[in-house]
């Protein structure tokens, strides 16, 4: 079976190492702070051996919106791939999504190493998973308006209801006119 497309190396390695240097940062996001989203850290003693070393959330709602902001980041990767994948356009893991969320993430290690972790987690992960949710929309209605004005197609637009009142009076004219015997029984 003959494959199409050359396996591009470089643009692999980018996609991996973008992914990976998220994921490490979105671990890292779990244990700064005062109030850590994740609060007991992993046992790693001899003793604990077997044991399952998953950490364990404190169950509030931020651990939420963590694991919210990392899915949400990832099905932006993975659809702006797809997308240039489908459009045979050039791609790069670099997104401006990408990049404000790598931005924020370094500035909020930034004030939580200068302020002895006197930062409010919580509050940094919602004000990131709302700014993703917008940019995730913002994505998704943006290709489909590409995608329709491509196919000349309309979305997001309701039909003008006069038009639909002048099409059917031109109908019932039409008809009246063919058989006008039908309808004056009526």
């Amino acid at each position: 079976m003959a494959v199409s497309e050359k396996l591009n190396y470089w643009n692999l390695f980018q996609q991996l190492a973008a992914h990976y240097v998220m994921c490490g940062m979105w671990f890292a996001l779990a244990y700064i702070g005062n109030d850590p989203i994740i609060g007991e850290p992993i046992n790693v003693s001899v003793k604990y051996i077997g044991a399952p070393n998953t950490p364990k959330p404190k169950g509030d709602w931020y651990f939420s919106c963590y694991l919210i902001f990392i899915s949400m980041f990832q099905v932006h990767q993975t659809m702006h791939m797809q997308v240039a994948h489908v459009t045979m356009a050039k791609y790069s893991p670099w997104t401006r999504t990408y990049l404000f969320c790598l931005f924020y993430l370094l500035v909020v290690f930034q004030v939580n190493y200068f302020r002895d972790g006197d930062i409010s987690t919580k509050k940094a992960t919602a004000i990131l998973v709302a700014c993703v949710f917008i940019a995730q929309w913002h994505y998704i209605i943006n290709i489909v308006l590409e995608f329709a004005t491509i196919l000349n197609i309309r979305v997001f637009r309701v039909k003008d209801k006069s038009n639909e009142i002048k099409l059917t009076k031109v109908v019932e004219n039409v008809a009246n006119k063919v058989n006008p015997i039908v309808h004056a029984k009526d």
